[in-house]
């Protein structure tokens, strides 16, 4: 059964939820409203306005907000890290509660946009990796917890897409004077302007396969866009040496060592 009213946060220009919204925009009623996921107040707004327009109903919640992170992990900004959780995790899990009593009324569907991210350890992205492992969780057991209430739950586990999301960091890269990264400084700015993205699937095209998911009753992890098979066939069969190999590929590790290290 096709969504009837649908909800889709982080739907700035140029975006996989902008991309998605225009897919569903062919179904009978989409609902769009301003929305900080990190605001109570704003969440708040939106349950209400939803409430009144539909009736009590929402059919569909895609929870896509979200932002990026690239840095070595151990030197990584936790402040920064922090509001990146209130997005990426957090507000999905505020979204999702705000709006579930809607979602069980009407047996609808939620869709967590995760990432390849989220099962792999690519070197410098390691805060982002780890809020989008967070959501596999939380969307895989929101999965067990809600089925009963006939909602389904969807895990998006997305490859490269074309989009602006490294772009909109709100943190730019910088290493320090004195970072035991400096060796890598090239490879670890390539990946901060997205070079890890080139070569993804266009936004409206992974937006379509998405919205074809939510039509077709899809539940569950399904892995989507570019790289995205490879990596779900590498974390079935391939050792994880291999694994640690293909991460290491142009991330200058090969750079670094102890001579590296400056002791204070």
């Amino acid at each position: 059964m096709c969504a009837r009213i649908a909800l889709v946060t982080g739907c700035s220009p140029g975006g996989i939820g902008a991309a998605l919204l225009a897919e569903l925009k062919g179904l009978p009623y989409v609902t769009t409203l301003a929305l900080d996921v990190t605001d109570r107040a704003s969440i708040d707004a939106a349950v209400a306005t939803v409430r009144r327009e539909t009736g009590g109903k929402l059919d569909c919640l895609v929870n896509n907000s979200g932002v990026a992170s690239i840095m070595p992990l151990i030197e990584a900004d936790l402040d920064h890290g922090k509001d990146m959780f209130d997005v990426n995790v957090w507000g999905v899990l505020a979204c999702t509660e705000a709006f579930v009593s809607m979602i069980i009324a009407a047996k609808g569907i939620v869709v967590n946009i995760s990432s390849i991210s989220g099962v792999l350890h690519s070197p410098y992205s390691g805060l982002y990796g780890t809020s989008k492992a967070a959501i596999i969780t939380i969307g895989e057991t929101l999965r067990l917890v809600l089925e009963p209430f006939g909602v389904r739950v969807l895990s998006v586990m997305t490859g490269a897409v074309s989009t602006n999301i490294v772009s909109k960091m709100t943190t730019a890269f910088q290493l320090s004077e004195n970072s035991i990264y400096l060796p890598a400084t090239q490879e670890i700015a390539d990946r901060s302007w997205g070079e890890d993205f080139k070569g993804g699937i266009p936004a409206d095209e992974y937006a379509a396969k998405i919205a074809l998911d939510i039509k077709n009753g899809t539940t569950g992890k399904i892995w989507r866009a570019e790289q995205a098979g490879i990596v779900q066939f590498a974390k079935r069969f391939m050792p994880a040496s291999i694994i640690d190999s293909m991460m290491r590929q142009k991330s200058g590790l090969e750079k670094l060592g102890q001579e590296s290290y400056n002791s204070v």
